[in-house]
């Protein structure tokens, strides 16, 4: 339920909702501010300047007179110029501030709702909002956000500063900048489904080229190599045509912009020599009022060309708040670690379904008592791994209780309840670096004599040593520079480093051949060996191995017992074995 209301929330003002979610940066954000205003601001006094300037001269006046004004312009270009570079150096310290937080926010985000969210969205589309999304978002944060301010300050002051000179040319100045800004927000308004819909077609693409890379290998087995580039070329023409689209408005645009800017500039020329003309101003005034009113258009012009980007970047600030505001997967209430009165695992009457869907468990209740291993065995769609999501509180049972020790996992931090929990998967993930990074991960103050350890125990150390670099050997993506067999004994070397009373071991040695089979079961016994263990398992070998097995059939527990007792009641066990394949039971309908 909670995805479904975060997807349903609607965002009013995602840009500056996006800007409120950081609390840092701010001083550097007013610095800009005021860079901005140095840099436009004295780019005005530089235009009245000029025009003070031209007019002493076009009158004749003597050569000493155009000192003051010559000193102001002076003055104005080196203010202009320092503001410009404290604009735009602050400007970007803050953007990619911004940034950098919000990257940490989002993954704080997944993090809160995992694996619901991971299930739930493409890598591609992840790594875009991650990436892409936030990159696009800079342009925001180092210049429409701080343009927008700048052009309000620097407009109204030039605005006051011809009201000096005449009323009717503050007037003009003022119009013309209200429908500068007017006019194309109300094209942008209706061009705010285009750029969502570029967004969401970037990401399609991005989330496309991800699967295309992580699934090379099959797509060259099954010779889809050519369908897949054309289906990406298909993706990439799509996403131009939507660039096209949308260029063409943003031009139309901008177009706007530059008209309203012409003809202000122009009515106000005509008003300003016309009053000059019938002695209502002079003529010095007069050029002063177009120059400043044409230097005054400079950030306004900045800020509107960057809000032609807006639909688009509502769009992906709106994807990156959908992340940020992920409701909490499980609520993590317990405030200090309980004493465990002992290692037993008990799942009391435990009933459980997805997303409010049809319950997956219904009153399950086992126990695994302390340094026994429990294997738990049934058909796909049984609720075995569910069962392990559950004690891992990657979700909340619905009904009944699951305990650690006596006490209600509830009661437990997560991250308390993670480092008495150690985990062994059928899929494991490696990340790029050495085997040594790999085996340490969450451990970095182990010593290299521990990892040895760890991986002797895991029946690893040999092949580590035959490795080109030993325990320094890189092991490439997702452990690429690896056999399976070779990975899960990794797995269960980092298990054994973890060092914790509590394993679950989730299918951990499915999908291997017999000579690996041997060599991770010689492990997972070396894992198990002093601990509270909840096995996860299709292969036969694995199941003869535990001391108990827990048969799940239809979300409940039909039977309980050593592998010849069930046999011999020939019940729901006893036709699993008889219809094994390979070693593998349960494995599919």
């Amino acid at each position: 339920m909670a995805s479904k209301v975060t997807e349903m929330r609607r965002y009013r003002h995602p840009l500056l909702e996006t800007l409120q979610r950081v609390h840092s940066g701010r001083g550097s954000y007013a610095i800009s501010i005021v860079g901005g205003i140095a840099q436009h601001g004295f780019a005005v006094v530089a235009g009245g300047a000029s025009g003070w300037l031209v007019g002493l001269a076009a009158r004749g006046s003597h050569p000493a007179g155009l000192l003051a004004p010559l000193i102001l312009l002076g003055v104005a270009v080196v203010g202009s110029s320092l503001g410009t570079w404290v604009a735009e150096w602050f400007g970007h310290v803050f953007a990619f501030r911004y940034q950098a937080l919000l990257r940490v926010q989002l993954y704080d985000g997944i993090e809160r709702s995992a694996p619901r969210e991971l299930l739930g969205r493409r890598t591609g589309e992840l790594a875009a909002t991650a990436l892409a999304d936030v990159d696009a978002l800079h342009n925001f944060f180092a210049h429409l956000a701080i343009n927008a301010t700048v052009a309000v300050a620097v407009g109204i002051g030039a605005v006051v500063a011809l009201a000096i000179i005449h009323p009717l040319l503050a007037s003009i100045a003022a119009l013309g900048m209200l429908a500068s800004v007017v006019a194309p927000s109300i094209v942008a308004a209706r061009t705010k489904i285009w750029g969502e819909r570029l967004r969401s077609k970037l990401g399609e693409l991005n989330a496309d080229a991800v699967d295309g890379i992580q699934g090379l290998r099959e797509l060259l087995v099954f010779q889809r190599v050519d369908a897949f580039r054309d289906r990406m070329v298909e993706r990439t023409r799509d996403y131009q045509r939507r660039q096209l689209q949308y260029a063409a408005v943003t031009g139309f645009q901008r177009a706007i912009t530059e008209g309203l800017v012409s003809a202000t500039t122009v009515a106000l020329l005509i008003a300003a020599v016309g009053m000059s003309a019938r002695g209502s101003i002079s003529f010095v005034s007069a050029i002063i009022a177009v120059m400043v009113t044409a230097a005054a258009f400079g950030p306004v012009t900045q800020a509107i060309d960057v809000a032609g980007e807006l639909s688009p970047l509502r769009a992906s600030a709106t994807r990156v708040l959908e992340i940020l505001d992920q409701v909490p997967q499980v609520a993590d209430t317990a405030t200090a670690a309980p004493r465990l009165a002992n290692s037993e695992i008990c799942f009391d009457d435990v009933w459980f379904a997805y997303d409010s869907g049809s319950p997956i468990l219904r009153g399950v209740s086992f126990t695994v008592a302390p340094g026994e291993t429990v294997a738990l065995v049934g058909r796909s769609g049984a609720g075995k791994s569910t069962c392990a999501n559950l004690l891992l509180r990657f979700w909340d049972r619905d009904r009944g209780a699951i305990t650690l020790g006596g006490q209600d996992l509830r009661m437990i931090p997560l991250d308390e309840l993670h480092r008495l929990v150690a985990v062994v998967l059928q899929d494991v993930y490696l990340f790029y670096g050495s085997v040594a990074d790999n085996l340490r991960l969450g451990h970095e103050q182990v010593t290299q004599a521990q990892i040895e350890a760890a991986a002797r125990a895991a029946n690893a150390h040999d092949f580590i040593m035959a490795l080109p670099n030993g325990y320094a050997t890189q092991v490439g993506e997702r452990g690429a520079q690896l056999s399976g067999g070779q990975s899960q004994r990794l797995a269960i070397a980092r298990a054994l480093l973890h060092d914790s009373p509590f394993l679950v071991m989730d299918e951990a040695a499915s999908n291997l051949d017999a000579e690996n089979e041997q060599a991770v079961l010689r492990a997972l016994h070396a894992a198990r060996r002093g601990r509270t263990t909840l096995v996860i398992a299709h292969r036969l070998s694995t199941i003869l191995s535990a001391d108990r097995i827990v048969v799940l059939e239809g979300g409940k527990v039909a039977e309980v017992g050593r592998h010849d007792e069930l046999v011999t009641l020939a019940g729901v066990y006893a036709r699993l074995i008889a219809d094994q394949r390979a070693g593998l039971i349960g494995a599919s309908e």
